[in-house]
């Protein structure tokens, strides 16, 4: 057992904490480098931090606060570290869009991906005694995407598997490579049923202004809207089918929100739409309905 006051000097030293790079041995990562984070099998063998000279089978990403590594190994014994590696062999196909809370690109020109689908603990003196690589982001988002994973809320199935896919689509069918890229993330506002009972649903897209006009960007959340607003029925009569006596979400206008207007209050008042994730109450992604092959679902989160 290495002293509490060596390792944490020696953390300290070599820049180990949130977004480094740990040299990584076992057949996980060796899966990873050889078919890509995308296809491989997550429920493989983890294996562990090289602890020698020979080369490793890949780079898996750690995610413990730095106060954590630092802390007694009698109080914070492990660390955390997450699969990471190439999307895919194939260099065409489209990395993970960037509000997945499953997957978070860590370098888009590397088409290096990490994957919270596996948190893998290990005893943290078990990092390598090296100054380890860093992935090009800041810290603060590598924990803010792994916080989102656990306090997203599950919308109902109503919802879910009605006006999401219808969203999904029009967001793949309303070609705007710079709105897409400006776009934080999109929410949703749920509205009180009206006197004939039906409830209404607003759609919320938060954009940086710094990348796109706020007149652009406003077109073209009236554009995916439209789409949605149109795709939506083929799902609403699969739903209809499952479920009785469901009715349909009357869609309100949708809204964009730089930033800058995005306040507390709107955080409150909408939720988060996470589109790699569906409640299982009917079946989860294997429901029967029409297949939509452009969407798989491993390339849409």
């Amino acid at each position: 057992m290495v002293d509490d006051q060596a390792f944490k000097e020696r953390v300290l030293e070599q820049g180990w904490g949130p977004g480094a790079l740990i040299p990584w041995r076992g057949d996980l990562a060796h899966q990873i480098a050889t078919a890509g984070l995308r296809s491989c099998d997550l429920r493989a063998d983890a294996g562990g931090p090289v602890q020698d000279e020979t080369p490793p089978d890949g780079q898996f990403l750690l995610v413990s606060q730095l106060c954590d590594l630092t802390a007694p190994a009698a109080s914070e014994p492990f660390a955390v570290a997450l699969p990471a590696g190439a999307w895919d062999p194939e260099p065409d196909r489209p990395l993970p869009r960037r509000n997945s809370a499953r997957w978070l690109v860590l370098d888009a020109d590397a088409r290096l991906v990490a994957s919270q689908a596996r948190m893998i603990t290990f005893d943290k003196q078990r990092l390598p005694d090296l100054e380890p690589l860093h992935v090009p982001l800041n810290p603060q988002l590598i924990s803010t995407w792994c916080a989102r994973r656990w306090r997203r809320t599950p919308l109902p199935d109503a919802f879910t598997r009605t006006i999401q896919p219808a969203l999904e689509d029009a967001l793949e069918r309303v070609d705007h490579a710079t709105a897409l890229s400006a776009t934080i993330c999109w929410r949703t506002q749920f509205l009180l049923p009206g006197a004939d009972g039906v409830r209404g649903v607003s759609l919320i897209a938060v954009f940086d202004p710094d990348l796109i006009e706020s007149v652009e960007f406003s077109g073209y959340v009236a554009a995916v809207t439209e789409q949605v607003d149109r795709l939506r029925a083929r799902y609403e009569q699969r739903f209809a089918k499952q479920v009785t006596g469901f009715q349909p979400y009357q869609l309100m206008p949708s809204q964009p929100a730089s930033t800058t207007q995005f306040s507390l209050q709107m955080a409150l008042d909408t939720e988060m739409i996470s589109f790699d994730h569906l409640s299982p109450d009917l079946g989860g992604e294997a429901a029967d309905g029409p297949e939509r092959p452009e969407l798989r679902e491993e390339d849409v989160v």
